[in-house]
């Protein structure tokens, strides 16, 4: 391929792909997790245990309510979930949605994710904007390791070390810069399966273990850069191919 097809190759990719990418988060968030083994917040006692769950819940007697929609069904605890080894939990089988709405703004979530894999993925909104979608796949370290790493396995005694090659670990999602009114839980494919799920508006980052950002996507600015440049050369080789003509 010569040099000014395989620059108008590139050119269109990146067209393209500027047409389809540059989605960005609206929000900076802080996402932890706890120690192997803790399966509940320390920082909020605001929390759903699920215990006598009938699909809504004043999260341990707080002034927020959350009520539970979508795809779900509630299982007694077994390998995969039920925190401390004991109640029920919901579980998503494969593309299924569970959504909380919350009845007033807050900067904090938090849920025991058991037997996590790659198709368990969470989005926060305001209303119905996007504010940041979690999704494991962007943390490599938590989809490696198992069996072996502390926090693969069911912690809990009736069920200790039973599906040791998932993890089992609680998350903490801190939103920086304002607050959210709806949590859905998506489930690729696989199960999702958690317990425990906390709320809270906190002044600073919540207790625990800070995992690496996800790669952040280019903005819309970047791609006009690569264009800009690329056409650039294009129109250098272009003028010096001209100029050597002349000259021969």
């Amino acid at each position: 391929m010569s040099l000014s097809r395989f620059i108008s190759a590139a050119i269109l990719g990146l067209g393209s792909l500027a047409a389809v990418s540059g989605v960005s988060f609206a929000d900076t968030f802080h996402v932890s997790t706890l120690g192997p083994g803790v399966q509940s917040s320390p920082d909020s006692t605001s929390v759903n245990t699920f215990t006598g769950f009938t699909g809504t819940t004043n999260f341990n007697g707080s002034s927020i309510t959350g009520t539970y929609s979508g795809d779900y069904v509630l299982k007694p605890a077994d390998i995969y979930g039920g925190a401390n080894g004991t109640g029920q939990y919901p579980f998503q089988d494969w593309n299924q949605a569970m959504t909380i709405s919350l009845s007033s703004s807050v900067n904090y979530f938090g849920l025991w994710i058991s037997a996590l894999d790659a198709g368990n993925t969470i989005d926060f909104y305001d209303g119905s904007t996007l504010l940041f979608t979690f999704a494991p796949t962007d943390y490599p370290s938590l989809l490696s390791g198992c069996p072996g790493d502390a926090a693969c396995g069911n912690p809990n005694s009736d069920f200790l070390g039973a599906n040791n090659t998932q993890k089992y670990l609680f998350f903490n999602f801190y939103d920086t810069d304002g607050t959210f009114d709806k949590i859905v839980l998506n489930e690729l494919p696989g199960g999702f399966e958690s317990d425990n799920h906390t709320i809270g508006n906190l002044s600073s980052d919540p207790s625990g273990t800070p995992l690496n950002p996800p790669s952040p996507v280019p903005e819309p600015s970047t791609f006009v850069l690569g264009l800009s440049g690329l056409a650039g050369l294009v129109g250098s080789r272009h003028q010096l191919m001209a100029r050597l003509r002349r000259s021969s």
